[in-house]
């Protein structure tokens, strides 16, 4: 009971600010102190003599040659240990996938990629949904997805999860989990966005090769950038859910939170023009994706400050995006997936879309999460 009291009171304090405040101003807040604390992150190496390096890209012609799936992988399968899901059927087989990376980062641990399949047949045999998550992801946050990926597993659909560099098991040593892809040198952050695609890529062919044919893909912030830039790629996805993705990256290094960093990467010797440059290299909205525009949803915050929604409308334009496909939330990024609505709308999308492509009608039943501890904005 004393763990429910003080939920309750941070709910009750966190309420009084959203009334005292105003919502929109409140979420543009917390996505201010989210910028403040990533800021700080990156200044740790800003001025670090590796800041000299030549960036590892600068074109999308360039990063797209660069992580290009490698052939003949040779992939490990072990068991699932850390990760599982818990509230799924006995018959449902969990696994390990790893590999060596491609494209070497500057710390090690990040050098071998790794993703986790829940499948229930053989690879291929049913719809698979690839799952990128979003910056920052550690324990803690995978077990709030832990009811997503449950619930399309319920849903009769295989899954696979994709660890994104300096994330969970690929995160170094004195770091927490995502920290390392903004505390580095700069290089080796922009090279960590290319390792992210090109294991994915090589994923993704390595699934293909196992007969996999019928893919959809999920991902939010970090990896819903990622899927946006991959939807550009290979063979397409078969549909795409995109929740807040960072389409426009070099929109950050404006941020006002971000003013100290544009000063030590200029004092480094890094112009800021060739920041952008990198940074634009990762934008897919000059390229169509390989994915009917009838088969791509976003789902986006009205205060967001890091994935805002003049970008996303830009990119939905671009790609042919109908209005009833991108949904609106009155929150901001970091609080986005508290929105108690958010994870019924995704998978009451998903359920409709599955019948759509034929894939499954399985599992299509009234959506349900407990409220967070505190009220959002309607």
């Amino acid at each position: 009971m004393g763990g429910m009291s003080e939920a309750w009171g941070v709910g009750a304090l966190v309420f009084g600010l959203v009334a005292l405040s105003g919502c929109g101003l409140f979420h543009e807040r917390v996505d201010g102190w989210a910028l403040d604390r990533k800021a700080s992150l990156i200044e740790r190496d800003a001025t670090s003599e590796r800041t000299r390096a030549p960036l590892p890209f600068l074109s999308a012609l360039e990063l797209e040659e660069k992580t290009r799936p490698v052939s003949g992988v040779a992939m490990g399968v072990a068991p699932l240990l850390q990760h599982r899901l818990h509230d799924v059927e006995d018959a449902i087989q969990q696994e390990h996938l790893s590999f060596e990376s491609a494209w070497p980062l500057r710390f090690p641990e990040s050098n071998q990629a790794h993703a986790y399949v829940y499948r229930h047949g053989a690879l291929g045999e049913r719809p698979m949904i690839l799952w990128i998550p979003g910056q920052s992801t550690d324990d803690f946050i995978f077990q709030g997805l832990t009811a997503y990926l449950s619930a399309l597993v319920a849903r009769g659909l295989d899954i696979v999860f994709f660890v994104p560099p300096y994330h969970l098991e690929r995160t170094p040593h004195g770091f927490p989990s995502g920290d390392a892809f903004l505390a580095t040198d700069f290089p080796d952050h922009v090279a960590a966005f290319g390792q992210a695609l090109s294991d994915a890529r090589t994923l993704i062919a390595w699934l293909r090769g196992q007969g996999v044919r019928r893919l959809g893909a999920i991902g939010s912030s970090l990896g819903g950038s990622l899927l946006a830039r991959l939807s550009t790629w290979d063979e397409g996805f078969d549909f795409l859910t995109l929740i807040a993705p960072v389409i426009r990256w070099e929109l950050l290094v404006f941020q006002p939170e971000m003013s100290p960093v544009r000063t030590q990467l200029s004092q480094s010797g890094l112009d800021v023009r060739t920041v952008l440059r990198a940074y634009r290299a990762l934008d897919p909205s000059e390229e169509r994706a390989l994915v009917p525009a009838g088969r791509i949803s976003i789902f986006y915050g009205e205060h967001d400050r890091v994935a805002p929604k003049v970008a996303l409308f830009e990119l939905a334009e671009r790609w042919g995006i109908r209005d009833k496909r991108l949904r609106s939330y009155g929150s901001g990024h970091a609080l986005l997936f508290l929105a108690p609505s958010l994870s019924r709308e995704v998978l009451g999308l998903l359920d409709r879309d599955l019948c759509s492509y034929g894939w499954t009608c399985r599992g299509l039943m009234p959506w349900t999460r407990p409220p967070p501890a505190f009220p959002m904005c309607p």
